[in-house]
């Protein structure tokens, strides 16, 4: 991928030649990818591009067949997420990024379950961040709206102090005024030195905040770079030219 806009910033998530995919059909065919702190990496692309499948292969749900991964410099292949979470890595799934069943703290509590002692620290770090989960927190996960769970969806995987958030469509599902506060959070986020690689199916608005984009198509990188230099026009395209 071209040098970053913030390339005095060391590298937090480097990947080179990532080949990967299902049982031993690969979905992924040599992904470079990088990802600077305090930047945002947008990846787009049409449905069944291996946008998801890049994002479940760096936390170890896929196989990884070839290439490298690394996160701070340290190899991050054929890892469990638990030792992602450790060194760094946040996730927020586009299905199931909170628990129903539990309440607000308890899905909180679940982003330190390996640290549970910090719970109190990192909520009062975290909960400013989003000052309508403060007064909910006894209230049962399930009956939140869509926006309210992307948001504790994010509260969570910020309760591990992640150095990088990977994030699968948090768009999905939410309607357009909702969806406008998800992307000044996620400036937010950035603005406070968290890099963040950002799987979204909503290219425009994904690649109009993004530091860098990647455009994926077929399992493969056919575009990268700076994406304010890019057009819609041209994204479509990309999208249409490769696939198949």
């Amino acid at each position: 991928m071209p040098t970053s806009v913030n390339s005095a910033k060391p590298v937090i998530l480097e990947i080179e030649g990532l080949v990967a995919g299902y049982s031993t059909v690969p979905i992924l065919h040599g992904v470079d990818l990088d990802v600077r702190e305090g930047e945002m990496v947008a990846v787009v692309g049409p449905n069944g591009a291996g946008k998801s499948t890049l994002l479940k292969a760096i936390l170890g749900f896929l196989p990884v067949t070839e290439g490298r991964l690394s996160v701070n410099n340290w190899s991050a292949l054929h890892r469990r997420p638990e030792e992602l979470i450790a060194h760094g890595v946040g996730y927020l799934p586009q299905v199931g990024n909170v628990f129903p069943s539990l309440t607000v703290a308890e899905n909180l509590r679940m982003g330190v379950y390996a640290a549970p002692k910090s719970f109190d620290s990192r909520c009062a770090a975290v909960l400013p961040l989003f000052p309508g989960l403060s007064v909910m927190l006894g209230r049962r996960a399930g009956v939140l709206s869509g926006g309210e769970r992307t948001m504790l969806g994010l509260a969570r995987a910020l309760m591990s102090a992640p150095q990088i958030l990977l994030l699968d469509e948090p768009s999905s599902g939410l309607a357009p005024k909702i969806v406008s506060q998800v992307w000044e959070k996620l400036v937010e986020l950035r603005l406070s030195g968290i890099a963040l690689l950002v799987v979204e199916q909503r290219a425009k608005d994904i690649l109009a905040l993004a530091d860098r984009g990647a455009v994926l198509v077929g399992g493969r990188v056919v575009k990268a770079g700076p994406c304010q230099e890019w057009t819609l026009d041209e994204v479509g395209h990309l999208f249409l030219q490769h696939a198949s």
